[in-house]
Formats: structure tokens, sequence, C-alpha cells
């Protein structure tokens, strides 16, 4: 049971590490694509926006339905 636990923590550090790795190459994507920086920029912080209603409402909700069910659905957002 820990052991999961500790993978799914890991698997979380390492979603966030990649925004941050993905995050600096955004906007010259974005430049190749022919997307202007506007929308870039609204594309980028509706991630963070979307981290800050997380952090407020996740609590509640892992009091609900249990913190590992949580960070899998976290995971699972994530990925879409």
């Amino acid at each position: 049971m820990k052991y999961i636990q500790i993978i799914i923590f890991y698997l979380n550090i390492l979603g966030a590490m990649g925004f941050s790795l993905i995050a600096p190459l955004f906007p010259p994507l974005c430049k190749l694509k022919g997307i202007s920086n506007q929308v870039c920029s609204y594309i980028i912080s509706s991630i963070c926006i979307t981290q800050i209603y997380g952090s407020i409402y996740c609590p509640s909700f892992s009091e609900k339905i249990g913190m590992k069910k949580l960070m899998l659905i976290s995971l699972i957002g994530q990925t879409i």
C-alpha cells in the first residue's frame, strides 16, 4: 500500500517538473505554428489558474473520496 502512494507521489512531482521544462519552449513553438503571443499566454495562464483552483478545492475532495483516488484522478487529468 505504501509503495503505491510513493509511486503516485513521484509521478505527481514528475508531472510538475515536465510542465516546468516545457513552459519556456512553448512560446517559440506557438510562433512556429502561427499562433499569436496572446493566445499562447492564455494557454499557459489557464494551466496555472487550473492549478490554483485545484489546490483550493482538492482538500475537500480528498476528505470525501480519499487521497489515493484524488491523486489518480489528478494524474489522469494531467495526461488529458
